[in-house]
């Protein structure tokens, strides 16, 4: 399932225009690819509510536009419970940017075909 899944995601992207040929072939030819099937608990194709929040997990941001506010000097971030944090925009880069992983550091993101 993985080597499905990852050949069908890079031939895609190839065939958008988004990767080189060789590109896609460098990919093609990793022996670990980094791809890998996660099997949890299964739901019927037709359940698009399960879908739609299994993606938005996926892929979600770690902060919200809808509740970050920012003038030159402030920028204003909203939480979930109602409070308010205000940090320089130096200060909230640097919290911000410790969600980027470190060199060789990965992160597991749950995606899928």
């Amino acid at each position: 399932m993985a080597e499905i899944f990852r050949f069908t995601l890079i031939s895609r992207l190839h065939d958008a225009g988004v990767l080189s040929d060789d590109t896609a072939t460098n990919l093609m030819s990793w022996p670990h690819s980094g791809f890998h099937v996660h099997h949890s608990d299964s739901f019927p194709a037709s359940d698009r509510e399960q879908l739609t929040r299994r993606l938005a997990y996926a892929f979600r941001t770690p902060v919200s536009l809808s509740q970050l506010s920012y003038t030159n000097a402030a920028v204003q971030v909203r939480t979930r419970k109602g409070h308010t944090m205000n940090f320089s925009p130096l200060e909230f880069l640097a919290h911000l940017t410790v969600h980027i992983p470190d060199h060789y550091q990965h992160y597991r993101r749950y995606a899928g075909l």
